[in-house]
């Protein structure tokens, strides 16, 4: 879609971006873009800054559908505008307000609450000009007043809701921890968003014991297979739903006992026939529309239900008597009611 936008007559952004992607000779914007994503290919040049007393401006793009496209400035942000990312918008890097740092990222996570927002799934938080993204890890290159667990040069990661598609941000320095020397900064933009919900999924929505019997939908996704080998590592018996022959053995290679092929197999009768009759102790369930019936089927009597995701849409059937038929316990948590708190990300990111 960017691409699509920068190839658009008259685009004013396009000479901006094609100078930062540092084009060979006679190479045109869709080529140099294309090169820039291939594995290896050097960093893009910065966009040049812009003097002091220069104010953010913007221009009009007559590409189709965009409203505004390009300033020059120092950081370069892509935001949302009716679920597409029309409006590409460069301005001066923030400074660290007190209690803040500001990040140079170098890489940033992509997940599937993105998409929930994109689609309208979620609402959005702002009337306009959303930055998407919620997960992130750079370099700190600028710190607030009052900010003393991190300077200038520590390498920081962070999971927030939006704004992380950006080069550069400022962010509140409690929701940022350091990054050990051994884990890169693609990792950490990788696992920070999906490492902590696993954490809060298995320790505070529901404490797994070892003995327990659990169910996880979605086993083959990245939540998954982070909870299949933290399963193992507990002592629980695992049992994981995937679809497909490939995305079962990924997900049994992963720590997962049991995996179920949710196309082809009942899953509440084989949990039943694994655990012969009883159910499962807990049931996760990110999917929504298409499990979540079953995941209740699946649960022991005073069972535990954890619905953390609708990745097949809203499901709306649901009503509080489904509980009453065995006394079962319902949550429905958020991963950053558990992460904005200083005390909790410290420990869980120590896990």
């Amino acid at each position: 879609e960017l691409l699509r936008h920068l190839e658009a007559p008259g685009c004013r952004a396009a000479p901006a971006f094609l100078r930062a992607l540092a084009p060979v000779p006679g190479e045109d914007i869709a080529a140099a873009f294309r090169r820039s994503l291939a594995p290896g290919a050097p960093p893009a040049r910065p966009l040049p800054p812009v003097s002091a007393d220069s104010a953010t401006r913007r221009h009009v793009c007559p590409a189709p559908g965009c409203i505004k496209a390009y300033s020059s400035a120092h950081c370069l942000y892509i935001h949302k505008r009716n679920h597409h990312p029309h409006l590409i918008n460069a301005r001066r890097c923030p400074p660290a307000p007190a209690g803040e740092v500001v990040i140079e990222h170098q890489a940033i996570g992509i997940n599937f609450i993105d998409i929930y927002i994109r689609t309208g799934a979620y609402p959005w938080p702002v009337d306009g000009n959303l930055i998407l993204g919620s997960e992130g890890a750079g370099v700190v290159t600028a710190v607030g007043e009052g900010v003393s667990h991190v300077a200038v040069g520590d390498r920081v990661g962070y999971t927030l809701p939006n704004g992380a598609y950006a080069t550069h941000r400022a962010i509140n320095a409690d929701l940022v921890v350091k990054l050990p020397d051994g884990i890169s900064s693609e990792v950490a933009a990788a696992i920070m968003l999906k490492g902590l919900t696993v954490a809060y999924l298995l320790n505070d929505s529901y404490a797994v014991k070892p003995g327990d019997t659990v169910l996880f939908h979605a086993a083959a996704g990245g939540v998954g297979l982070l909870a299949g080998q933290w399963l193992k590592s507990i002592g629980a018996t695992a049992i994981g739903t995937a679809g497909g022959a490939e995305k079962c053995a990924l997900a049994a290679a992963h720590g997962f006992d049991h995996v179920i092929d949710y196309r082809s197999e009942d899953v509440p009768a084989r949990v039943m026939e694994i655990t012969g009759g009883a159910g499962a102790d807990v049931a996760y369930d990110s999917v929504g529309k298409d499990t979540f019936a079953g995941t209740l089927a699946s649960l022991r009597r005073h069972g535990t239900a954890v619905a953390f995701g609708q990745s097949s849409g809203p499901y709306s059937d649901f009503k509080i008597a489904d509980l009453g038929k065995g006394s079962l316990h319902l949550t429905r948590p958020t991963l950053f009611h558990f992460a904005t708190v200083r005390s909790w990300l410290e420990s869980a990111t120590e896990k």
